[in-house]
């Protein structure tokens, strides 16, 4: 697995971060990203794809632009999507004797908006989105969506409130949580519970991941930054964004540079690990998402 593949990954988040953006914490109200055969982009592409300024939901490569009677604008520039790939290796076993392995090999490939392209002809049911996000009739209540993401969850954890923190204990397997009138607005709350929620999904009886206890170890950098990602993703899905005061986001922007900066795998692995806790609450299975080879880059 290439580190130069990572190291670009995450050079696209800093450089968002130093601009004083917190690329996973902003306004994703309406579609998600998508590729141009209607599938959702997931984990780490979830977060680089939707961080654009972009209406469109949807993207695709130069190849997919031509195969649907259309081009890529002149001058456009190309967005970085990951892929990953499972790639046979042989190595020696126990006994000596030379096994094949199946590893997972990350590829970077460019993609573009549709708002990038003319002349594409998309499927009925990729136009009626696009119809629907630019229907004024269009609404969706998300702090119900964001009530019904949790009520959905399947295993949960025991939810209480009136603590004087927000925290998520292991031993207890439960969420505590200050009273919701007491948070700033809903969206707070709502990322709040849902950071926590992520968490829980580290229990034994969910997904059973390692937690890491000690602060500033890199095991918790990686289970805080899963946490985050997880709330992230389920508060696109409930079009929510908590809007962290300015103090505090000045705070955790150079937090996490610094983590990011030290560990280039961080982001990728975190992202990866979110999505899966995000798929645990939502209770679904991931589609399998089969993106074209051809057009990758290094």
């Amino acid at each position: 697995m290439s580190q130069h593949t990572y190291e670009l990954v995450t050079n696209i988040i800093l450089d968002k971060l130093s601009q004083g953006q917190i690329p996973w914490r902003r306004p994703w109200n309406g579609a998600q990203p998508q590729n141009i055969r209607g599938n959702e982009y997931r984990g780490a592409n979830h977060i680089l794809l939707g961080m654009s300024d972009f209406k469109s939901p949807f993207w695709l490569t130069f190849k997919q632009a031509a195969e649907r009677g259309g081009h890529v604008k002149k001058g456009e520039k190309a967005s970085t999507a990951i892929f990953w790939k499972l790639t046979k290796i042989a190595e020696l076993d126990t006994n000596g004797e030379l096994q094949q392995k199946s590893v997972p090999f990350m590829r970077t490939y460019n993609v573009f908006n549709l708002e990038q392209t003319e002349g594409v002809k998309l499927e009925p049911k990729l136009q009626q989105v696009i119809d629907q996000m630019e229907s004024d009739t269009a609404a969706f209540d998300p702090i119900a969506k964001a009530d019904g993401i949790w009520a959905n969850f399947k295993n949960p954890p025991a939810l209480v409130h009136g603590a004087t923190g927000a925290f998520y204990r292991t031993s207890t397997d439960t969420i505590h949580l200050p009273h919701r009138c007491t948070f700033q607005d809903a969206p707070s709350y709502y990322g709040t519970l849902f950071h926590e929620a992520g968490h829980s999904t580290a229990h034994e009886s969910r997904l059973s991941r390692k937690l890491g206890n000690r602060f500033g170890s890199k095991d918790y950098a990686l289970e805080e930054l899963t946490a985050e990602l997880a709330s992230a993703f389920l508060l696109a899905r409930a079009g929510l964004d908590p809007v962290p005061l300015a103090d505090q986001q000045a705070a955790y922007i150079q937090s996490w540079s610094q983590k990011l900066k030290n560990d280039p795998k961080l982001f990728v692995t975190a992202a990866s690990r979110a999505q899966k806790a995000a798929d645990y609450i939502l209770n679904i299975k991931a589609a399998d998402e089969v993106e074209p080879v051809g057009e990758m880059c290094a």
